[in-house]
């Protein structure tokens, strides 16, 4: 009854009904208030609906349930990322790689939030860790390579900037799905945190943006 219920709460997730996907996780919660999956995944339906408050205390849930899980600590700093606060984000993707020191999204959270602050040795070394350890999904490796880019452009490191480029490039096919996911009328979020992002990285597959520009471009991602 659970995975069927879940169905649900995708199927109207996909429609775009998150009321209606949140009122279905609202009742698997009052089941089994114990279980973090529901949790974990009503988080995720409350930050897309834009109720980063209701959001932050599923998280905390989260973290008090499990305790050595990365899990609620990543989805804290992606939502203080949401909030611009990037301090907080900060300190909540490192109590992440802290207990995932070896996952890959705690290192593409923290090469993030680098990029956003201008911090281009951090945004490197990150997004070198996050790549290393494996990301599964083309459609993160793309923004990761362009913020290792952006990373190399800012320190005047030419070379290497051409070179991520260069795989951004290589998962282009990536640009499909993002256009998919950030036109959906729930992704008003997403976009606001990676639409700009993907055009960026759009522009350097086209060569209609110089290297040089992207050095230039702003810390918050535009």
């Amino acid at each position: 009854r659970t995975g069927l219920k879940y169905q649900v709460a995708i199927r109207h997730l996909r429609a775009g009904e998150l009321d209606q996907a949140l009122a279905v996780m609202d009742g698997l919660i009052r089941a089994g208030p114990d279980d973090a999956e529901p949790l974990r995944f009503r988080a995720e339906l409350l930050r897309l609906a834009g109720h980063l408050e209701k959001a932050a205390r599923d998280y905390e849930r989260l973290i008090a349930l499990l305790p050595e899980s990365a899990d609620g600590y990543i989805g804290l700093a992606e939502l203080w990322v949401q909030r611009g606060d990037y301090q907080r984000a900060q300190d909540c993707a490192q109590q992440g790689a802290a207990r995932d020191p070896r996952g890959w999204t705690p290192a593409y959270t923290l090469a993030l939030i680098a990029d956003r602050q201008g911090d281009a040795p951090g945004a490197i070394a990150h997004a070198q860790a996050a790549l290393d350890a494996g990301i599964p999904d083309r459609r993160f490796r793309l923004l990761v390579h362009l913020w290792l880019a952006r990373g190399h452009a800012r320190l005047g490191q030419w070379e290497e900037a051409r070179a991520a480029v260069s795989q951004v490039r290589a998962d282009s096919r990536a640009f499909a799905e993002w256009d998919a996911i950030l036109a959906g009328e729930q992704a008003g979020q997403i976009r606001a945190m990676l639409g700009a992002d993907v055009q960026i990285a759009r522009a350097l597959c086209e060569d209609t943006l110089l290297l040089q520009a992207l050095a230039e471009s702003g810390d918050d991602g535009r």
